[in-house]
């Protein structure tokens, strides 16, 4: 799924560890801003209407601007509407002088006009680098906010740090976004600071852990199966068994008849609406095979507001995987996995993992310009 509906923080947070004070060194915060042209005042020199030092991504002249009209300070704001058609509207800029172990503050103002989710996320490379995001903020106040996110920059990054601005869900239609004095400052350092490694989010996803222990048989902890064809509801095949991919276990589901339509399901809670995921799972067929796994986003009442289908399993005697990578709908209070098969197939399943993921490449063209982007944007594309 893209920006939309089943994860409402529009760049899923992927683990970012954020310390207490007390672990920070001790050290003057620095007042100087990593942003240029934060208040975006200044223009582009090749036209007055972009902001300077910011890149574009999809965007056009149509859909991003500097809005002289509406503003939180200064003269202008950026101005971002969506555009369904074209894709994400963002823009862009890399930080420079970033170290691993600093701790950056990033503060902006911002605005929309109700339709949809706005975004700001740091990410390590450019939306064009299929980034790894670090953090995010995600809001849709009516009037102008400021807002404020803290991390520590982990070690091991493979791309410059860069802050992206855009839309939470850019398919819908008619969204306006604002922002206004856009400001990352360092206000310490973490010595030694740990490698990012993203946090898993699923419970006993390796099915190692059962209701009755042994070595075959049992209910695996955590997750819940059920037969959706309702004249056969308890005609499963739904038991633990060994071995597994790279365990003691793994989960054997399997139909009575052609009309079984068996789920097996977890629901995860503390996900970031609006934020990006990647869903992962090892599993083998033999013979024909009908089903494949898909994610549900659920809102605070539990209804469903977000499907996105993960993919399909082909027969296959050997272990195969599928990966899986979406956005969660800013409405969605959390994300149902659901693991289906249908009819007599009985499918083996093991090593299901739910990361707060990266951004995935875009798949759309970019939009060209009428001016040349700034040398920030002279970066490979894919």
């Amino acid at each position: 799924m893209t920006f939309h509906r089943f994860h409402h923080h529009g760049w899923l947070l992927l683990s970012v560890v954020v310390f207490a004070s007390c672990l920070v060194e001790a050290s003057e915060p620095s007042s100087r801003n990593l942003v240029q042209n934060g208040g975006f005042e200044t223009p582009h020199p090749d036209d007055f209407l972009q902001p300077d030092q910011w890149a574009d991504f999809q965007t056009s002249s149509r859909t991003a601007y500097r809005d002289r009209r509406t503003f939180h300070r200064g003269s202008v704001s950026l101005k971002l509407l969506t555009d369904p058609a074209a894709g994400t509207q963002q823009m862009y800029q890399r930080l420079h002088g970033v170290e691993a172990g600093d701790v950056l503050r990033v503060s902006f103002w911002a605005k929309t006009n109700g339709q949809v989710y706005g975004q700001v996320a740091l990410l390590s490379g450019t939306i064009r680098e299929a980034p790894q995001l670090l953090a995010e903020k995600s809001f849709r106040d009516g009037g102008w906010q400021p807002y404020t996110f803290t991390v520590t920059v982990p070690a091991g990054l493979t791309a410059p740090l860069a802050i992206h601005l855009g839309h939470a869900n850019g398919k819908v239609a008619g969204g306006i976004v604002w922002f206004d004095d856009v400001t990352v400052v360092k206000t310490g350092r973490v010595p030694n600071p740990p490698r990012r490694v993203p946090k898993e989010l699923v419970s006993n996803g390796g099915f190692e852990e059962v209701q009755n222990r042994g070595g075959h048989g049992g209910q695996p902890i955590e997750w819940t199966v059920r037969n959706l064809n309702p004249k056969e509801e308890k005609s499963v095949t739904f038991e633990v068994v060994a071995p597994g991919r790279s365990g003691a276990r793994c989960v054997k589901i399997a139909g009575a008849s052609a009309d079984s339509f068996v789920a097996l399901s977890q629901e995860v809670q503390g996900v970031n609406p609006g934020g990006w995921f990647v869903l992962r799972l090892a599993y083998r067929a033999e013979g024909e095979v009908k089903g494949g796994a898909m994610i549900v986003g659920l809102d605070e009442r539990g209804n469903d507001v977000q499907l996105s289908i993960a993919g399909d399993f082909v027969p296959s005697r050997e272990w195969r995987t599928m990966e899986h990578q979406f956005q969660l709908s800013p409405d969605a209070k959390s994300a149902q996995i659901v693991i289906n098969v249908v009819g007599t197939s009985a499918v083996y399943v093991d090593d299901v993992s739910l990361t707060a993921g990266k951004l995935p490449s875009p798949a759309v063209a970019r939009q060209p310009r009428l001016y040349p982007l700034p040398p920030l944007a002279d970066i490979k594309t894919h």
